[in-house]
């Protein structure tokens, strides 16, 4: 069975290494793992850590709120490659969900009271836990290991991952437009050189492969074509 998300006939997964440095203007210098993330249809694991899998804790991203533009597909896909992967390494799947405990628009209007506030933050604890239960009962994981935190989703993933000590991490990637194409989701970037466990990103439904097909055939030169040298 193929990883969610993936092609339905050839290749269901790309493993690449990741590279080395920081990436640092690495659309421009076209970097290897980079270019995968951006282009290829398929699901990408980069590879950052040495030695094999024994038992390891994956850490699903997921977005039910679909802040960031998010599919509730994309999320049950996260979801899904993730359960795949803790059952065949014999781990455990955690899922970790960043959510904004006051609304930034809430400080659009005008000054707020420290009991509104509070309030605020406690119908938003509510409806995270209430939406990341939904999501975690399909993949059935045990409320202990449901991450809520309240943070940017970048630093939510860096901070979980590393309190778990998670070796995979599984994310998903937006689909970009016109210039923004070059974007594989800001979160996606920022965690890149980051974390020190492995990445699985997670392709939308909706990404087409950006690669031009080459024509059919390979073009070569015959030696007994070629005119001896004197």
């Amino acid at each position: 069975m193929g990883l969610p998300g993936a092609a339905r006939a050839g290749a269901d997964l790309i493993v690449a290494e990741r590279h080395a440095g920081r990436h640092l203007a690495a659309g421009l210098l076209r970097l290897t793992d980079w270019e995968l993330l951006r282009l290829a249809p398929l699901p990408v694991l980069l590879v950052k850590r040495g030695g094999r899998y024994h038992r390891p804790r994956v850490l699903a991203a997921v977005d039910p709120d679909h802040r960031y533009g998010k599919s509730a597909q994309l999320d049950r896909n996260i979801l899904g490659a993730g359960a795949l992967l803790a059952r065949a390494l014999k781990g455990h799947l955690h899922l970790v969900h960043a959510y904004a405990p006051v609304p930034l628009t809430a400080y659009t209007q005008g000054v707020l009271s420290q009991d509104i506030l509070e309030d605020m933050e406690r119908r938003s604890t509510r409806a995270a836990q209430k939406n990341v239960a939904g999501l975690a009962s399909q993949a059935a994981i045990p409320a202990a290991r449901r991450h809520l935190i309240a943070r940017h989703p970048s630093d939510a993933i860096e901070q979980v991952a590393a309190e778990i000590h998670s070796a995979i991490v599984v994310m998903g990637a937006l689909a970009r437009g016109g210039l923004r194409r070059l974007l594989i989701g800001n979160t996606a970037e920022r965690v890149l050189d980051h974390l020190p466990s492995d990445l699985l990103i997670i392709k939308p439904s909706a990404f087409r492969p950006q690669v031009p097909r080459r024509r059919r055939g390979a073009r070569y030169f015959s030696l007994s074509s070629v005119a001896p040298y004197h």
